[in-house]
């Protein structure tokens, strides 16, 4: 499923062209810009759509050296699972990611149609304007902390 948020865009679209996003991508990102810095790496505004099962976040290496992003845990979730959409014969499908690199000097997108978490066995759906505390692990800085919001969002088609 793809994602937008509500009554966003003109943020998402300056986001974005930091990035350098496609911007049908852009529609996706939240209007505010959470930076989160874990010794060399940066977590760029992670959040959750309200009623989806996914979790996005720009993650930017500001150092000389690089890490591999390799899972993460959620207390809310019995599995958090880093995925990735193929297309395979015509039919989009989600796949698992053992690991993502992050290279030195550069940013990682997770974003609808993307890379993502996905969160696994929620006891109850996510709801807008709550967050929840998500363990994003690394091969090198190991395990880190983020707070994720929940927004609401709209579906739209790929």
């Amino acid at each position: 499923m793809f994602y937008v948020l509500l009554n966003q865009e003109e943020k998402a679209m300056r986001i974005c062209a930091s990035f350098g996003l496609a911007a049908f991508m852009c529609l996706a990102l939240p209007a505010h810009a959470q930076v989160t810095l874990l010794n060399g790496l940066s977590v760029i505004d992670p959040y959750a759509c309200a009623g989806d099962s996914a979790v996005y976040m720009g993650i930017q290496s500001t150092a000389d050296y690089g890490d591999v992003l390799t899972g993460g845990s959620a207390s809310i979730a019995q599995e958090v699972e880093l995925s990735t959409y193929v297309t395979e014969l015509g039919v989009l499908r989600l796949r698992q990611l053992e690991s993502l690199p992050i290279n030195d000097d550069s940013t990682v997108e997770l974003l609808p149609g993307g890379n993502h978490f996905r969160l696994y066995g929620l006891a109850d759906p996510l709801v807008a304007d709550t967050s929840f505390p998500l363990k994003i692990e690394f091969t090198e800085l190991g395990e880190q902390e983020v707070t994720v919001p929940v927004v609401e969002c709209e579906e739209i088609a790929p």
